[in-house]
């Protein structure tokens, strides 16, 4: 059996002091380091990924992230510092980057991907400060230079490429400032360096000629284009704009602005500036982020604050916590990531409100909030997935979801805290502070002390496996407690050192502790004695174990050492690894152990121990592990790092290995909650709810109200279009028409275009004719020359080629004459050589020794021109450079003047034919003035005219007027009269519509009436043919009583005459007589035909009067009646008595004798004398019951008809208010068109009178009108008379003919009214 495999789940913890410690490769994902790997957590998926660090001695101290975000760079510091590339999607090693020579630096100090990711620029730290630039994905090294210059002594702070040329950079530090650019693999430094006084902390580009860089007194540096441009104060930043800054900031005025600022203070740092596509950012001032954002390409402003909480603690002799060491932006730039020196990220949403609506805004924690300093306590719940861990510096107590992952519970005291327990409920807990041990309750969401223990320091403290009891450890003794009744149980002495582990055993039985001194006790809980101990002077327990039964305790050692301990002797003892074991757990079901080694290692030791013993190595933790857990059912293992970091490790569940829980247990979901809080937020949740029905309320009035003015609004847009689309529409007319004519007078032109067009056509091509014949002409002549030349220049070719040809064989013999001279010539030579090399080699020696003082001497002066000439090369290449981008920009500059130019030049074109066309227009306006001030003056005379027409109109109309007053005041009487009968007229309609209504109740009413007369009639013919069957049946009956009552004597004789005559039922008669006269009390009960029965009872109740009836049908199909009935006397001598047996004969007749007759049956006797009382009771109650339903049966359908009349009422109400409404307006409608037909008629014979009578204000003025009204009626008074007569007349007809139909609509109503009451008065008598 091998060890027991565990894999990390989730992780919790960052890793500060590390540059780049957080940053963005997706949306939703998150890289940075904790422990010892890098994770990669998705936040909303909440799962976590790892890349495990291979070499343990080193330590990263910079990541940096490709612009891509698919590769990240990681560096590590050691001996041999290197640069491991990792694939951020795969998780894998890429490649590893090194120096190709021995260096005695220990680290990268910067790093920086180029914008394509293809080069990373390295800087590499003292004392070397070398800037090595990698070609990453072929591992090699392009190119490397000096990264500060040879006359600074500063260190180098940050390197950072251009975001658009791979060959260009920026490398700041401590009195540095370089911009460098490659040409041919050699770095030269170009534009501004001057930045002796400066410490340069962080650098950014803004675009591919710009940069910006913060100083460690606060300042911001703009370079552009090689030159220093501005100096910002970046606290006091509020907009950058490089437009303004033309000329460069002088040496003297950077000076200025050194010297004035006081000593730098960490807090006014500039760190962490980052570039964006919409803007950048920094950090300056104590957990402070400003944002820019970029408006223009040449201009910043200030857009946030961002503020990071500031932490309730803080580490004594260390810096400020809240200093920002890292920003990143995400992919799609609206959030940004940030770190500070406390372990703990922030996100923050970009683009929310601006600065002018909210000065500073908060970050939030990304994730739980994580512990700062080692972790002190842990410990596991049983009922619960809940853990709890406290802090030793940060002073808090969290309580953890192992299964979700999740921070259920964390709070903050200001007491130092030591140790911390969970009850096994996870409903109470104790916490060792400083000053005293505490027993909490564990609410919702808080921890409220419920017992205190004066016990100062308590460094150990846990509960027992059951909950009962606890142990604290108050010095060199351990305390046991009752968690029921707080009462010490046992006080537990024996250490002489601090006590490091307590473990109790599965039952409780037995309590396991181990101390500095090296002694590991066994203690009994029932007694509270030792029964166990071991004591090793050489080894320091550090933590110890024991197996469910109690039988076998393990301790280990901080010498590397594991002790399996069996009563009180040692039975083994194993060094693992050589180095100190800190923690060790051992699994429930006792086949798993677990321990943790001093570098953060989980060793996965195979269990039973065998020698050699075989373990696992994980690795996630960088510092040692101070507690180690694990969860009841040995699924989860969860170790604790003294930096704050926590891990919760997945067991593979093995079969045997794990503990077999119970199939029913689920764990408790169970919280306390106080009385008070409970109250609280039973009261918050009603004021909520209040709240909310308000919002509601006022949300509906809002939204009402605006719906209103939206209407409005709607309204008037809508007549605003309408009044729009009108105009357009003339407006649209006018340019079609226009159109129009533009169009046919372009056809025109055309027409005429096309003519001159086809006319110079026709010259061009007789012209073109003339010039295409001389040309042929001249292309003969010079054909016929140049077929010449060729002939001659072919004749002088073969010429020159034969006389080549002989000069070639001449030279060829010469220079082989030539040839055999020099060869004697050079033999007599090599023997003249070797004799003076001879010679030379003494001579050379001599020469060699004073050649090479004077090449040491010539070489040092050579080296100092050259390192000169370099120099200045670089600095007039920087110049060139800077030069050219000048050059670039004027010729850029040019160019734009140039087009600004040429679309001047045009619009002036444009202008001066817009120009033209007004002066024509302006022309032809002029002489249509002219026209038109001829026809104005002609129009002017004709308006003098009709003005003086109009004066006399107007008189003629103040006479008519003066009539039609007349005639008004005449009409008035009748119309109020009119009125008054239409008032009267309404009133009579409403009142008819009253009668309709209470005619239409009175008609149901009568409807129900009749259908209860009907069904009374028929119940009425029914009791009638009962009443006949009974009275039929009685004779029958009567009739055989009287033929047996004369065979009383003859027993025999009367018994067969019984059988004869016995009904197929039994009835039983029993007849009384009170002393309020005579009764009949009826028992009848039918065992086999209770059908015939009930026929008979109906026809003996028709056939007397009945008082009370009741009718009980039992299981066993059983009729019973009883009633009392009232005969006369003369009824009951007629009856006899059948059906009663012998030995009852005398006792009936008896009975007969003194109260009339008993008929009785012997079989039924019980049921007449010896009835139950109670039974008759329930029965009487049962009727009772039945009746009450039957009357509130009848007064709800009564309920109910009353409110079917009120709802017809209603509606007929509604419905007949609706239609005399609708009449109502028709009317007025049809009144109103009257009205303006005899409007428009008197208008029109007003106009007509002034036409006949020529006074029209159109074409007379009012003087001559008046005139001509005056003549007309001097020289025509008796027409005017006739004609005023007959209108007089026509006047009073037409009043008459509406009086009598007015009269006629009056009357009209009146007998409807009339003949609706005959008729209605008729049904009723019908």
């Amino acid at each position: 059996m091998s060890a027991s495999t565990i894999q990390p789940r989730i992780f919790y913890g960052l890793k500060n002091g590390i540059i780049g410690s957080a940053s963005y490769i997706s949306e939703n994902e998150i890289l940075y380091p904790a422990g010892g790997v890098l994770i990669v957590h998705n936040y909303t998926q909440k799962l976590q990924r790892y890349i495990k660090l291979e070499e343990k001695d080193k330590h990263v101290n910079i990541i940096c992230v490709s612009p891509s975000r698919k590769v990240a760079a990681v560096a590590e510091r050691g001996g041999k510092p290197s640069i491991s590339i990792y694939d951020l999607t795969t998780l894998k090693k890429k490649n590893i980057l090194r120096q190709l020579t021995e260096t005695a630096a220990q680290e990268y100090v910067s790093l920086s991907f180029s914008f394509d990711g293809k080069f990373l620029a390295a800087i590499v730290g003292d004392p070397d400060w070398t800037l090595i630039y990698f070609q990453w994905e072929k591992g090699k090294i392009d190119s490397m230079t000096k990264a500060r210059n040879p006359t600074t002594s500063g260190h180098v702070t940050q390197v950072a490429c251009n975001p658009t040329d791979s060959s260009v950079l920026v490398i700041v530090g401590l009195q540095l400032f370089r911009l460098l650019c490659a040409t041919e693999k050699t770095w030269r430094q170009y534009g501004w360096s001057k930045a002796d006084s400066l410490n340069i902390t962080s650098v950014a580009w803004l675009t591919f000629d710009s940069v910006i860089a913060g100083t460690s007194n606060g300042n911001l540096l703009l370079v552009e284009n090689g030159e220093l441009k501005a100096i910002y104060r970046a606290m006091d930043l509020t907009d950058i704009n490089m437009k303004l800054h033309t000329e460069a900031v002088s040496v003297s005025a950077l000076r200025l602005v050194v010297s004035r600022d006081h000593v730098p203070h960490p807090e006014l740092a500039v760190r962490a500036l980052i570039n964006f596509t919409k803007g950048f950012a920094f950090a300056c001032g104590s957990g402070m982020v400003h944002l820019f954002e970029r408006e223009t390409s040449s201009k910043y402003s200030k857009r946030n604050v961002f503020l990071i909480p500031e932490p309730e603690f803080q580490e004594p002799g260390k810096e400020d916590l809240n200093t920002v060491q890292a920003l990143s932006i995400s992919p799609q730039e609206d959030q940004l990531l940030a770190t500070a020196m406390w372990s703990q990220m922030f996100s923050v949403k970009l683009w929310g409100p601006s600065i002018t609506q909210a000065q500073e805004i908060p970050f939030k924690i990304v994730g739980e909030q994580l512990h700062y300093g080692p972790i002190t306590g842990l410990s596991v719940c049983a009922w619960k997935p809940l853990f709890m861990t406290c802090g030793q510096l940060d002073r808090t107590v969290s309580v953890w979801n192992y299964e979700t992952g999740m921070q259920e519970l964390m709070k903050r005291y200001q007491d130092e805290i030591f140790s911390a327990a969970i009850h096994p409920t996870g409903l109470y807990a104790l916490i060792g502070f400083s000053d005293k041990l505490r027993f909490m309750v564990m609410t919702l969401d808080d921890m409220r002390p419920c017992r205190e223990f004066s016990i100062r320091g308590c460094r150990e403290c846990c509960f027992s496996n059951d909950g009962h009891l606890f142990a604290a450890v108050n010095g060199n003794t351990i305390q046991v407690y009752s968690s029921v009744s707080f009462e010490n149980m046992h006080n537990l002495k024996g250490h002489n050192g601090m006590i490091r582990a307590l473990v109790w055993t599965q039952q409780d039985m037995k309590l396991v502790s181990c101390g500095t001194e090296g002694a590991l006790y066994e203690w009994d809980m029932s007694s509270g004695t030792r029964i166990g101990e071991i004591i090793t002077k050489g080894c320091i327990f550090s933590s110890a174990a024991a197996t469910t039964d109690g039988k076998t305790s393990f301790g280990t050692g901080i010498d590397g050492s594991l002790m399996e301990v069996t009563g009180s002797t040692i039975t083994q003892t194993i060094n693992l690894t050589g180095q100190q074991l800190d923690c060790i757990v051992l699994s429930r079901s006792n086949q798993m152990m677990f321990l943790a080694a001093h570098n953060g290692s989980v060793l996965s030791v195979k269990y039973p121990l065998q020698e050699p013993v075989q373990y696992t190595d994980h690795n996630m933790h960088s510092h040692p592990i101070t507690r180690m857990c694990m969860s009841c059912d040995g699924l989860t293992l969860i170790t604790c790092s003294m930096d704050g970091t926590i891990c919760i490790w997945k067991v593979a569940p093995t079969k045997g290995r794990t503990v077999e829980m119970d199939r029913e247990f689920q764990p408790s979901t169970d919280v306390l909650i106080s009385k008070a809080d409970l109250l609280d937020k039973i009261q918050l949740i009603k004021d909520l709810s209040v709240r909310m029905h308000e919002l509601e309320s006022e949300q509906a009035y809002k939204a009402q109200k605006s719906d209103s003015l939206h209407a409005q609004e709607v309204k008037e847009l809508q007549e605003g279009y309408c009044q729009a689309i009108k105009e357009l529409k003339e407006k649209n007319e006018q340019l079609e028409s226009d159109h129009t004519a533009e169009l046919n007078s372009s056809n025109e032109n055309m027409s005429k275009m096309k003519e001159a067009h086809e006319q110079a056509i026709m010259a061009l091509e007789a012209n073109f004719n003339e010039k295409l014949i001389v040309e042929y002409n001249k292309y003969q002549t010079l054909e016929a020359h140049t077929n010449k030349i060729s002939e001659d220049y072919e004749r002088k070719l073969q010429e020159l080629s034969r006389q080549r040809k002989d000069e070639l064989s001449s030279t060829t013999e010469q220079y082989k004459t030539q040839l055999a001279q020099c060869n004697l010539l050079i033999a007599e030579l090599h023997n003249e050589v070797d004799r003076r090399i001879r010679e030379n080699e003494a001579t050379t020696q001599h020469i060699e020794d004073d050649a090479d003082h004077e090449i040491v001497e010539l070489k040092t002066g050579y080296e100092k021109l050259l390192h000169e000439e370099r120099e200045t090369n670089l600095r007039l290449r920087g110049e060139t450079g800077v030069m050219r981008k000048k050059f670039v920009s004027a010729q850029r500059e040019i160019e734009e003047f140039r087009l600004h130019v040429y679309t001047l030049q045009q619009e002036q074109q444009r202008l001066e034919q817009t120009t033209a066309r007004l002066q024509h227009d302006v022309s032809e306006l002029k002489r249509e003035m002219k026209e038109r001030d001829s026809t104005i003056q002609d129009k002017e005379k004709q308006i003098y005219d009709l003005k003086r027409k109009n004066q006399e109109m107007e008189k003629f109309k103040f006479v008519l007027n003066y009539k039609i007053t007349e005639l008004k005041n005449q009409t008035e009487p009748k119309d109020q009269e009119i009125r008054a009968r239409r008032e009267q007229i309404q009133e009579m309609d409403a009142e008819l519509e009253n009668l309709q209504r209470l005619n239409t109740s009175l008609e149901l009413q009568l409807a129900e009436v009749r259908g209860k007369l009907k069904a009374t009639g028929k119940e009425l013919m029914s009791e009638r043919e009962r009443n006949q069957e009974a009275r039929t049946l009685f004779r029958h009956i009567r009739f055989d009583l009287h033929n047996a009552s004369g065979l009383i004597q003859e027993p025999k004789e009367l018994k067969d005459t019984v059988k004869v005559h016995a009904p197929p039922w039994h009835l039983v008669w029993a007849f009384f007589t009170s002393s309020c006269g005579n009764s009949l009390y009826v028992s009848i009960q039918c065992a086999s035909d209770y059908t015939e029965a009930s026929h008979f009872l109906s026809r003996r109740n028709s056939a007397v009067n009945q008082d009370n009836i009741a009718h009980t049908l039992t299981q066993q199909n059983q009729l019973s009646y009883s009633g009392q009935i009232t005969l006369p006397r003369s009824v009951l001598s007629h009856l006899m008595v059948t059906c009663i047996p012998r030995h009852m004969l005398h006792h009936i007749m008896g009975s007969l004798c003194r109260v009339g007759c008993i008929l009785v049956c012997p079989q039924h006797l019980h049921h007449k004398y010896g009835q139950d009382t109670g039974f008759i009771r329930s029965q009487g109650q049962d009727v009772k019951a039945q009746m009450e339903f039957m009357r509130q049966r009848e007064h709800l359908e009564h309920t109910v008809a009353s409110l079917k009349r009120q709802v017809y009422k209603s509606t007929s109400a509604k419905r007949d208010n609706v239609s005399k409404i609708m009449h109502e307006n028709t009317t007025l409608i049809i009144e109103l068109n009257d009205l303006r037909k005899e409007l428009k008629a008197a208008h029109k014979k007003i106009s007509d009178m002034e036409s006949i009578l020529g006074t029209s204000s159109r074409y007379t003025n009012p003087k001559e009108a008046q005139a001509r009204l005056q003549r007309a009626v001097q020289s025509h008074e008796d027409i005017h008379t006739k004609i005023k007569v007959s209108l007089f007349d026509d006047w009073k007809e037409e009043k008459e003919c509406m009086i009598s139909m007015l009269n006629e609509k009056v009357d009209h109503p009146a007998a409807t009214l009339t003949r609706r009451e005959q008729e209605q008065h008729q049904r009723e008598n019908n």
